[in-house]
């Protein structure tokens, strides 16, 4: 019997070091990884400084930079309690080079109406929905262009969700742009 003691004894001294182990090793593991500040904090300037705390009155206006492209009379009003509003966005590389838009707008009285308007970027944006009785039959019509190359993109979205969208990139001075989010918000 005094055999079978010590034979049986390294056993579980084995078990108790191997677990022993796996505790440390799990402990090492398990240890959490360093985080990035969050990204409403400067860094510091010097090794050493105090980082400067976010100011909100400090955020930059960035109105200037989105044009709406205004609606008129007669166009379906826009209701955001209704669901399915749709945003037409094109931006631009540039707030000088002329942007045209050309986009479907829907009207009160059941009609479509396709509208063209010219201006500069860097973003226009027109923000819709379809009062018309009856889903419409025809995908809504978005394109955008722009002359003398650079960089042009487009996205229309309805309800949240993206439906198309498409950009164009072209060095040469001379080389027109063209993005087409020509899209079927809703089905």
């Amino acid at each position: 019997m005094t055999a079978m003691r010590e034979t049986s004894r390294p056993g579980p001294r084995c078990f108790v070091l191997a677990s022993a182990v796996l505790i440390l090793l799990a402990g090492c593991v398990a240890e959490p990884t360093p985080q990035a500040p969050p990204p409403t904090t400067e860094l510091p300037a010097e090794p050493g400084a105090s980082p400067t705390p976010w100011d909100p009155g400090d955020v930059p206006d960035a109105s200037d930079a989105v044009e709406l492209l205004p609606a008129q009379r007669g166009d379906c009003a826009v209701d955001p309690s209704l669901g399915g509003t749709v945003a037409l966005v094109v931006v631009s590389d540039d707030d000088e080079t002329p942007v045209e838009v050309t986009y479907d707008v829907f009207r009160t009285d059941g009609t479509i109406a396709v509208r063209r308007m010219t201006q500069p970027g860097p973003i226009l944006m027109a923000v819709q929905q379809d009062c018309t009785d009856g889903v419409v039959s025809s995908p809504w019509q978005f394109r955008a262009t722009r002359p003398g190359g650079g960089a042009l993109s487009c996205w229309m979205t309805y309800g949240g969700r993206q439906v198309t969208a498409d950009s164009a990139f072209a060095e040469g001075a001379d080389e027109e742009l063209a993005v087409d989010c020509t899209g079927h918000p809703g089905m």
